[in-house]
Formats: C-alpha cells, sequence, structure tokens
C-alpha cells in the first residue's frame, strides 16, 4: 500500500497524464509537439501504472457464489442457491401481482412521478424530452377504457385488443386501459407485414385495433375484406385522412383518433367501475415471428409476466430502482421490452421513447441520457463498429484502447464494476457521454 504522501504525488502524475492523454484521444495532436509517439507511450505506460497501483475497486457482492449456484433438495433434484425454500418467485411487491397494480404502485412510490417521455418539437427549433406523470397516465388509461365501452366492446377475457404501433406513450395508455376491465392485450409485429397480421387479428378474433399512422390503418383495411371480418373499430393516433375513412366506410369499419376516443371515454356518462385483472387472468397473446411457418400466439398471464420481472433481482443493488430512466426502442410486441418496462412502472421509475428511427437512436439516447439501456447484439455491433472506427485513425489510439480494455476485463474478472478508472477517464469518457454519460445498466 502506498504512503498517503506518496499516493498524492503518483495521483499528481497520474492525472497530468490524463489530461494530457485526454487532449490526445480528442484529436489534439499538437500537445506532442516534441515527444515521439514510442516516448508518449512510455510515459504513458508509467503514468497509468503508477495512478492504477493508487486506485482500487470496490467489488460486487455476486447474487450467489459462481463456483455453487445450484442447491440440492430432498429427492436429489438442483434448485437455484438463492430460492427460498426452494420455489420460484412469484413477484417483486406484495402491492403488485399484476401489470394493472404494477403501475398503481409505481405512481405511490414515486409520488406521482414523471412516467412516460417522449420528444417534443417546440417553436425554437429544440426537441426536448417532454414528461407525462404517473396519475395522468392512469387517468388517461381509464377514459381510453371508458371509450371502449362506449363503443360496445365488452369487459373481460373474451375481448382482444390489438395494437399495431411503434413504442410511444399511447401504446402503453392503450394496453392499461385493456387492463382496466380485464381484456386481453393482442401486439402486432411491425416486420410481419400486413399479411400476418391480418392472421392474428382472425386467429385471436380482434375487434379493434390501436394503429399509430395512416398507414399500417390503411394496409389492415386491405387484408381487411377477406381476411379479418372480426375487425370493427380502428383507433390511429394520428389525425384520420379522407381517404382512410371513405375506404374504412365502405368496409364497415369504424376509424376514430386516439384523441377522440379519449374524449369519448372521458365524456361517457356511463363509466362502469374498474374490474381490475387477477394474478391467473390473461394479460397478454404475444405472437412468434412466424419463421418457421405461421405465426403461433403464446398465452401469458399477469402472473407470467410479473414472474418474469423477479429475475431483476440477480442484479441486487444495480437492479431498477425510483431513480431510473430507461431508453424504449426495442418493440414493446417482444416480451423484453415489456418486462423491463414493467419492472420499470412497479418502482416509480421512468421510461423515455425513442423518435420511431432507429437511424435518430443516438441523438434520442444523448438527449434523455438514460441509466438503462436494453439492447440486442445488432446495437452493440454499430456502437462498437462506430468506436473502432475512431480508435484505427492512429496506432496509438488502438494500442491504449486495447490496452484498456484488456484491463477492464480483468476487473470483471475479479467481480469489479465501476467507471472511475483511469481507462474511464481516458479511453472510455467518450463513448459514455455518447450514450448520454449516465448509463449504469444494460
Amino acid at each position: 500500500m502506498l504512503h498517503e504522501s506518496a499516493s498524492s504525488v503518483v495521483g499528481d502524475f497520474g492525472r497530468g497524464w490524463i489530461t494530457l492523454l485526454d487532449k490526445w484521444m480528442s484529436g489534439e495532436q499538437g500537445v506532442f509537439p516534441l515527444i515521439g509517439a514510442a516516448a508518449v507511450t512510455v510515459g504513458a505506460t508509467m503514468g497509468l501504472g503508477l495512478w492504477m497501483a493508487s486506485r482500487g475497486g470496490n467489488k460486487i457482492e455476486p447474487l450467489v457464489d459462481p463456483n455453487m449456484q445450484t442447491k440440492e433438495l430432498q429427492d436429489g433434484s438442483r434448485v437455484c442457491k438463492y430460492l427460498t425454500d426452494g420455489k420460484f418467485m412469484s413477484y417483486l411487491f406484495d402491492d403488485a401481482k399484476t401489470l394493472y397494480d404494477g403501475v398503481r404502485r409505481g405512481l405511490r412510490v414515486s409520488n406521482n412521478g414523471e412516467m412516460l417521455g417522449y420528444r417534443k418539437k417546440m417553436p425554437d427549433g429544440t426537441e426536448p424530452y417532454v414528461w407525462l406523470h404517473y396519475k395522468e397516465i392512469i387517468d388517461r388509461s381509464v377514459d381510453v377504457a371508458m371509450g371502449l365501452r362506449a363503443l360496445g366492446l365488452k369487459k373481460g377475457q373474451e375481448t382482444f385488443i390489438g395494437i399495431y404501433s411503434k413504442n410511444r406513450p399511447e401504446w402503453i395508455i392503450a394496453e392499461h386501459a385493456s387492463y382496466t376491465h380485464n381484456n386481453v392485450i393482442v401486439p402486432l409485429y411491425e416486420t410481419l407485414g400486413a399479411d400476418a397480421c391480418a392472421f392474428i387479428i382472425n386467429q385471436a378474433e380482434i375487434q379493434l385495433v390501436f394503429c399509430d399512422n395512416v398507414v399500417k390503418a390503411l394496409a389492415l383495411l386491405e387484408e381487411q375484406k377477406e381476411k379479418c371480418p372480426t375487425l370493427r373499430f380502428l383507433v390511429v393516433c394520428e389525425p384520420p385522412t379522407d381517404i382512410l375513412q371513405k375506404k374504412a366506410s365502405g368496409q364497415n369499419v369504424r376509424v376514430i383518433s386516439f384523441d377522440d376516443l379519449e374524449k369519448l371515454g372521458r365524456e361517457s356518462k356511463d363509466r362502469p367501475e374498474p374490474t381490475p385483472p387477477t394474478p391467473e387472468d390473461l394479460a397478454t397473446i404475444c405472437y412468434t415471428s412466424g419463421t418457421t411457418g405461421t405465426p403461433k400466439g403464446v398465452m401469458l398471464t399477469h402472473g407470467n409476466v410479473v414472474a418474469d420481472c423477479t429475475t431483476l433481482t440477480y442484479f441486487k443493488v444495480s437492479g431498477p430502482n425510483k431513480s431510473d430512466v430507461m431508453i424504449s426502442f426495442l418493440p414493446l410486441a417482444h416480451m423484453l421490452e415489456r418486462v423491463l418496462q414493467a419492472a420499470c412502472y412497479s418502482v416509480g421509475a421512468r421510461v423515455g421513447f425513442f423518435r420511431g428511427d432507429i437511424r435518430l437512436l443516438t441523438d434520442d439516447i444523448k438527449e434523455l441520457r438514460p441509466t438503462m439501456v436494453p439492447v440486442v447484439p445488432r446495437v452493440l455491433n454499430r456502437i462498437y463498429d462506430k468506436v473502432m472506427h475512431e480508435v484505427n485513425k492512429s496506432s496509438l489510439k488502438r494500442t491504449l484502447f486495447d490496452w484498456a480494455v484488456a484491463s477492464k476485463a480483468r476487473e470483471l474478472d475479479c467481480a469489479v464494476v465501476r467507471n472511475n478508472s483511469i481507462w474511464d477517464k481516458v479511453v472510455f469518457k467518450k463513448v459514455r457521454e455518447g450514450m448520454g454519460g449516465r448509463v449504469r445498466l444494460m
């Protein structure tokens, strides 16, 4: 262990090299006008080595011993060691055993905090995130539920509601409007195409579909003539066009805007009391992508989805909390995104939606500055390619980057997770800032 005075000297030396290297890595080549690359490398190595010797990282406590992750039961079978009495967890909170309850718990623990965010263009040309609070979302979902009743859709598990939309606040409002009177939602994949969507609508006997735009509504009408005769209503998040209205009326389908449906429910004199679901009630039918034939529906109860949220206990101290902000861009038709959002709502966290264009995702992330980022390999590969494109512009940058990655890998092997190492300050800072600077869980 270094003496305090020695540590101070090492710290000053290391910080000096951090400043120089930071400028160099940022492209200020002139900071080394009289020093060759080899000398810089040697000096940097010394500075980094001394600095790292004077700094340490705290180990995270694993949920279980990696070398003993299961335990044996009396019958000889084995289960996860962290399970109590060998029983699987069904929920995280006693007051959030359904998706309906989870949002209401979020309202309480966040003290009606911000829940859903989206980017809105302002007169000055900026496009900041604006936020809808928990109570507003709950109230609006109840109004939409009353609108569904006013249209004649019945309460209960026999009514299936389709959602054909990119991620946006209306998706969540429509979902929880369905849960208000124990209806079942059926998300439709954008990538499936109208033909597969028509198959799903017909099989699930869906009467009403929420669409985010006119194009999707028109596509469904094209299929509706022969393949989905049960379809009676299309709710569109943007103002319906005359072409859409004319085509729909010719096929005995009523088109209504999301705002008008909400208004219809808000002004309805007949407002039946909510009939919340139980954990055993069906919450959603999630259809497969249909790569091996026609899409197949997977029936999931509220208890199923809430139980999935318990897997986040694996992260212990890094699991979701009410201070978190999650970026939403993975399709809500996929259960990974649905489960993560359900977990966030149950702890009073915030979810900000991307603008619907994956090409603008980086800018959305920078503006939102999320703490949680659900990702898939394709997105990580894009980030990696962009980073490596910059790193490979210089052999010294590449050398430092390789050292940094190797050092961080060794720390991870030792269960050390931190963002205050020398490598974080010099090498990974730009990558972190490109993700908003606050990401702690991916």
